[in-house]
């Protein structure tokens, strides 16, 4: 997010470094994917909550829970699956754009290794 108000600050007379700008969809487009991700984890989390009080609750209340808490795990574990698609995602726009264009070199640590 910080980069992105850094390249907006970019004005059109810098000729030099105006070319960064055109960084901005993809920078969007991560954090979109990192921002819902997060959402979908913490929605998950609630889920597995409102799971273990309902399961709590209706045991100590002897009420039938198997349906309710039947509900409650596939949603929170669908919701931890699509956070960790998008998640993902974000993971794979990050790598694919920041590979080196020979792809028979290795990075590491600032050093280049053949």
């Amino acid at each position: 997010m910080d980069r992105i108000r850094h390249l907006n600050d970019i004005s059109d007379d810098e000729r030099v470094r105006l070319h960064l700008k055109s960084d901005i969809p993809r920078l969007q487009r991560r954090l979109g994917l990192l921002s819902s991700a997060v959402l979908l984890a913490l929605a998950s989390g609630v889920c597995t909550s409102l799971l273990l009080v309902v399961s709590f609750a209706s045991a100590f209340l002897r009420l039938q829970h198997v349906f309710g808490a039947a509900v409650l795990f596939f949603l929170a574990v669908a919701l931890l699956g699509v956070s960790l698609f998008k998640f993902g995602q974000e993971v794979r726009i990050g790598i694919s754009n920041s590979a080196p264009a020979d792809k028979h070199v290795r990075y590491h640590s600032g050093e280049r290794f053949l």
